[in-house]
């Protein structure tokens, strides 16, 4: 739109320059040239990794095959709650007894949903935090947004690839020694494939003091240096896993787009969705490296895109209006460490990969996040399963034709059966209807009738329905 650039200020002649039109002028331009400055949030999304929980063991080549779903460590849940009371903190322009205002989402994992809980815990201090409803996906499988990762099977050969390349067979031999020390003394399969299951077990040992089972007989804690080093081979594989260059936009592409759908009304006035202030996503670590993958960041050491995200981690968008009246607001990104500043948390912005905004923290304007990022959407779970295939239910397999016919046949005759019967029914009613007259509506369900339940009314509503929150229809928005 023609509002969204400046008219060129005329540049005087030589002769009518002077000193002091000079002066005038630099400080104009200084403020037409300075990037949009920004006010406080008026919206923030808040993608994070669960809380502590149990040991998880996942397979080494398939996202999606979890061998448990192991449920949140007490500190865990602490630690979601402190995530939670940090951003309360940050944004008390956005804390309000309106919890209409806020909107909670959540894979459909006990791990994910108590972490949900514990955040509104700590966010509103304790107060109505159970009023907030999760939203989830009722089934697993269809969940594009949260677990974009875990759904998509193109993923597995994509991950079976890089496990068997050159590049994970170089580094497999500089660490083999480390590797099969380490894992032998928790019993575990040293290879880079099973090196989550080996790093899990660590970390949970080493922070959190739960001994893994089938460990050696008086096994102690590893060292500091130690711990690095599983972590190391840790950040290694599974950022490289979930990197831009593995993942594409398949895992996080469906998820970016649920984030600015979320921000349409803060610049969309007429926008049908409405409007939240705090957007927390329930989330796992693949699905804050998904995110950064789909917004093109490159996998990078010492980045947030080159370490797994710990526990109770978060991805932040804030968005913020103009100071000056203008149709397009702000955003920034921010990564929150629950183990940065010495275990005190760190909440630090980064670079969003859009050359108009790259000095931090200088915010970019929503417009350039269309522009940069939409073309990495993925808009429904229609091209969701296109780019990444099967589908909810999973892979369906091949019928024998004569199976097929047989059971063809029987539907058949069972719905012939079904029409015969229907058609007597209405003969039947027909007849009772002419003897006995037609009765109201009134009559037919009186006030106090079938058993008290009074007049039919109207429909219940989907709260009624789902006190919870209920299954969350990405087709039908919030």
């Amino acid at each position: 739109p023609a509002m969204l650039y400046r008219t060129p200020i005329p540049r005087p002649s030589h002769r009518a320059f002077s000193l002091p039109s000079f002066s005038l002028i630099i400080p104009v331009l200084l403020f037409l040239l300075a990037p949009p400055a920004s006010s406080q949030p008026i919206q923030v999304h808040i993608i994070h990794r669960h809380g502590a929980r149990a040991h998880l063991s996942k397979s080494p080549t398939s996202p999606n095959d979890e061998a448990s779903s192991p449920p949140l460590l007490p500190a865990g849940y602490d630690e979601a709650k402190a995530l939670g009371a940090f951003a309360r903190a940050r944004y008390p322009n956005l804390v309000t007894t309106d919890l209409s205002k806020y909107l909670s989402l959540s894979s459909n994992l006990d791990r994910t949903l108590v972490s949900a809980s514990a955040f509104w815990s700590g966010f509103l201090a304790g107060e109505n935090h159970d009023f907030v409803p999760t939203k989830v996906f009722a089934v697993e499988e269809s969940d594009t947004i949260i677990r974009g990762y875990a759904n998509c099977e193109y993923l597995d050969g994509e991950v079976s690839a890089f496990l068997s390349g050159s590049e994970a067979d170089s580094y497999a031999s500089s660490t083999q020694a480390r590797r099969e020390l380490f894992a032998g003394r928790i019993k575990e399969e040293p290879s880079l494939a099973n090196w989550f299951n080996v790093y899990d077990k660590y970390i949970l040992f080493y922070s959190y003091d739960v001994t893994p089972s089938g460990a050696a007989s008086g096994l102690t804690k590893p060292t500091a240096a130690e711990m690095a080093e599983i972590t190391a081979i840790a950040d290694w594989v599974e950022t490289r896993k979930y990197s831009k260059d593995i993942v594409g936009n398949r895992a996080g592409g469906a998820l970016l787009r649920e984030i600015s759908r979320g921000f349409q009304p803060a610049f969309n006035k007429s926008s049908t969705i409405k409007m939240y202030s705090v957007i927390e996503y329930s989330a796992h670590f693949p699905t804050l490296l998904g995110l950064l993958a789909a917004m093109g960041l490159e996998r990078q050491d010492g980045f947030v895109t080159g370490k797994i995200p710990p526990f109770a981690s978060a991805v932040v968008v804030e968005i913020s209006e103009r100071i000056v009246n203008a149709p397009w607001p702000n955003f920034r990104l921010a990564f929150y460490n629950p183990l940065g500043s010495g275990g005190n948390g760190s909440f630090e912005f980064f670079s969003s990969g859009i050359s108009a905004c790259n000095s931090l923290p200088v915010p970019c304007r929503i417009q350039d996040w269309e522009a940069t990022y939409g073309p990495r959407y993925i808009e429904d779970s229609t091209e969701y399963y296109r780019e990444c295939g099967g589908g909810p239910g999973g892979q369906c397999t091949a019928m024998n034709p004569w199976l097929a016919a047989f059971i063809g046949a029987m539907a058949g005759l069972a719905i012939l059966a079904i029409c015969a019967l229907g058609y007597r029914a209405y003969q039947s009613r027909k007849r009772t209807g002419a003897v006995m007259g037609k009765r109201s509506r009134s009559d037919a369900y009186p006030t106090g009738g079938l058993g008290g339940i009074g007049d039919i009314g109207p429909p219940p509503t989907d709260d009624e329905i789902e006190p919870d929150g209920g299954a969350y229809d990405p087709a039908r928005g919030y």
